[in-house]
This record gives structure tokens, sequence and C-alpha cells, in this order.
């Protein structure tokens, strides 16, 4: 059986091999979780969905393959190795692959070499002191892809290693780190590559090659930006009454409630409302959905992730704010599954928190439109002809106009200001 590259979602094309959790000759049962891959968002675990024996190991961790490439073979502990070489060998793709499994009959012999984890520092040897190397399984440990790998070369548990990441989520800073601590040391960087160093014979500058993550999304970002004819419309929603909803909710019995997981529910109430911007459209069919599936913008050390709170339409507040923490905590420490970012129906991108008024947000396809939402501030306006304060809330929406009119855009925010401003029919 061939163990392939899966497709998990419609917008994966490659995934990079992190990790074996299976070594050749280990037996291997249904379920078993058998390597570790990084695709476009995220690490997931690819499981095996046969029994037998890993027999070949054909991709190389941090290698980068397309979506159905051959990583491995599982059979039956006495298929001859030749039997094994020459299937590996003769190896094809059916076209169009689109496995959602682990383990595929299909797959494509057109492996694309991986670009190679960072080359190590020039000019010294980087020395490990032992009790770094101590441990137990440091799978569980969470790390980003690049610490990982300088991990696993170098022979370091990560269990022995503290995270200043989101989550306690291990960076390569922290690896170096606790290698000095430890009483080790790094190899030296070559001159030319540091940042500002005043060498004659290099810039004065640093190259750092985009990660994989951020490399799909500058891809994805352009081929949105390009193919989706964007429009935006603008309103300021006056928040007077949302704001004060929040604070009674929270003051009811200690929930934490944000303003974000109230605008999450209000748009589900407006997308319910208006369903022709409930929908995803592919280039030729344009499905509308029956359930308000919000997918929530969250800043990653590496890019940009979005999880999905589905169903936002028939859940409470409170759900939704719970449901939310548990999606972003996750999302910053690599633990998200695909099924929980792939998808939605609408996206939900907040600045608002880093004091910014106003962005344009580039739509999330397949989706058909994205809200920006600012920062909300205390202005002055007219009210019955007199000047008044009230909390104003900046509100951009994005539209693809292939299938999103500005009419139709203008009744959605309509229904979404009404929402916010008269917040009573919302459930807590």
């Amino acid at each position: 059986m061939a163990l392939t590259v899966p497709r998990w979602g419609m917008a994966m094309e490659e995934g990079t091999l992190v990790s074996w959790l299976k070594q050749e000759g280990q037996p291997v049962g249904e379920g078993d979780d058998v390597a570790e891959l990084e695709s476009s968002k995220i690490i997931n675990v690819l499981q095996s969905h046969t029994r037998g024996t890993l027999r070949r190991k054909v991709a190389t961790e941090g290698e980068t393959l397309p979506v159905g490439a051959l990583l491995g073979v599982i059979s039956a502990p006495d298929v001859p190795d030749a039997e094994i070489d020459t299937f590996v060998a003769s190896f094809k793709a059916a076209p169009n692959v689109a496995t959602t499994h682990g383990v595929g009959a299909a797959a494509s012999t057109a492996s694309a070499p991986a670009a190679s984890a960072a080359a190590p520092a020039t000019g010294g040897t980087t020395v490990i002191p032992d009790r770094l190397k101590q441990g137990g399984d440091d799978a569980a440990a969470p790390a980003s892809p690049h610490a990982r790998r300088f991990a696993r070369e170098h022979g370091i548990n990560l269990n022995n290693v503290k995270g200043s990441g989101r989550g306690g989520r291990i960076q390569i800073e922290d690896v170096e780190r606790a290698i000095v601590d430890a009483g080790g040391s790094l190899a030296p960087v070559a001159p030319a590559r540091v940042l500002g160093a005043a060498v004659a014979t290099g810039p004065e500058f640093e190259e750092t090659p985009l990660a994989g993550m951020r490399q799909t999304i500058a891809k994805r970002l352009k081929e949105a930006k390009l193919d989706a004819p964007h429009f935006r419309l603008v309103v300021d929603a006056k928040a007077d009454r949302l704001v004060e909803l929040r604070e009674r909710i929270n003051a009811q019995d200690g929930a934490n409630v944000s303003m974000n997981d109230l605008l999450l529910k209000c748009c589900a109430t407006a997308l319910m409302e208006i369903p022709a911007c409930n929908v995803q459209f592919d280039g030729e069919v344009v499905k509308r959905f029956r359930n308000a599936d919000i997918a929530v913008a969250v800043a990653l050390e590496d890019g940009l992730i979005t999880p999905i709170v589905r169903g936002a339409n028939l859940k409470t507040v409170r759900d939704i704010a719970v449901e939310t923490r548990e999606l972003v905590a996750r999302a910053k420490s690599g633990a998200l599954k695909a099924t929980e970012y792939e998808g939605g129906t609408f996206t939900v991108s907040n600045l608002g928190m880093f004091g910014i008024r106003q962005f344009d947000a580039i739509i999330n396809r397949p989706q058909a439109a994205i809200l920006a939402a600012g920062r909300i501030d205390q202005r002055v306006i007219a009210e019955n002809g007199k000047p008044a304060i009230a909390r104003l809330w900046t509100l951009t929406l994005s539209c693809d106009h292939r299938v999103i009119d500005g009419a139709v855009g203008a009744r959605f925010l309509k229904a979404l200001v009404g929402a916010i401003e008269d917040p009573a029919g919302i459930a807590a």
C-alpha cells in the first residue's frame, strides 16, 4: 500500500515531511500515527488506513512534496524487498489526485525536492550539553518547524527547552538560549550574514527565506487579489449598546465574552438575513450554505491562520466565546486539525486591539466576503440636530464582485449594523 501526501482541504498543493513517527520494519496498525506533515497552514499527523509493516521510507524529513507523492510503502512483512523496490520505481500517479486520507493508492512520482533547512552556521561547531539530549519522547512538545528541525539535527530533546512563544511554543531562539544556558556553544554566524555588520565582503543585511507557510500565504493572497475583483464598503456602527451587553454578560457569571465574540454573532445573524453573502465560489459554481461557518483571522509567528466557528448562527455568544478561545489557543500551539481551518463561508479579521481604526482585508478564497473590524472610538456625532458622544465601530466589507453585487453587500452591512446597534435579540 502506498503512503502518500494527502490533500487536507481544497487549496492544499504540497506538504513537507516534518518527521517520521514509525521506523522501517515497525508494525503499523489501522489508525496509527505514521508521520507528521506540514501543510500550508499547520502541522498535522498522517495516519495509516491499513495494517502491515512500514517497509520503505521513500521521502526524507524536511522534504517538500506535491499532493499524492509517494512517502513510503506499507505491506505485509513477508513481501520480498525486490517487490518493494519494483513498486517504488514504477509508482505512477493517477491524474487529479485528491486523496484526503493518510494512505492512497494513487500518487505522483513528480516529487519536488524541498528546500532544505537553513544551512548551519559556518566557522565552528555547535556543542550540545548531554543534559539537553536526555528525556522521553518530545513529539508532543509545541514547537515551530524550524525549532523542531534544529533540535532533531542536533539531538536535542525539546522537553528540556522552555518555550517563549504563545501557549509555550518553542522557537528557534529558545533552543539556542537553552544550549548556551546549559553550558554549550553555538557555531558562530558567518560575518557577512549578520544584520547590520559592517563587512566589506558582504551586504549589511540578513537574508531570510520565506518559510513554507509564508510562501503559501503570499501565493494565495496574490491569487485572491488578482482573480477576485474586490470592492469595499465602509460603515460606522454605534456600538454603545453592544458594549453594554458585553458588560452585562460578563458581570452575570464571570463570563469572558469579547467584542469580537459579539461581532461574530452579529455577523452570523446578518448572514442568515442576507444569505447571498454566506457563500463560496470556485470560479464556476456558487455554493450557498445553510449555516454561518465564520472563520476568525489569527496571527501566528510565521503567518496567519483562520480557524472556523461552525454554525455560529446556532450558538450563543458564550458558546462562541469558549469555542473561539479554544481554537485560537490550538492555532497558536500548532495543534489545529485541517478540518478546523479549511472551508468556512465568511471571515472576520479584527485589528482593533492594535489601535487600527480602519483597514481593507483580502478575501479568503473560496469565500466571497471578509469583514475588517477596526477599533471602537468615542467620537462626536450629530444626533437630533445636537452634538453627542457615541462609540463608533468602523467596519469594512470586502466582496468578490463576481458573486456579490454592491447592493447585496450594502444590505448585509445594514443588517450587521442593525444587529450591533440593537443587540437585544442576541442570545447570550
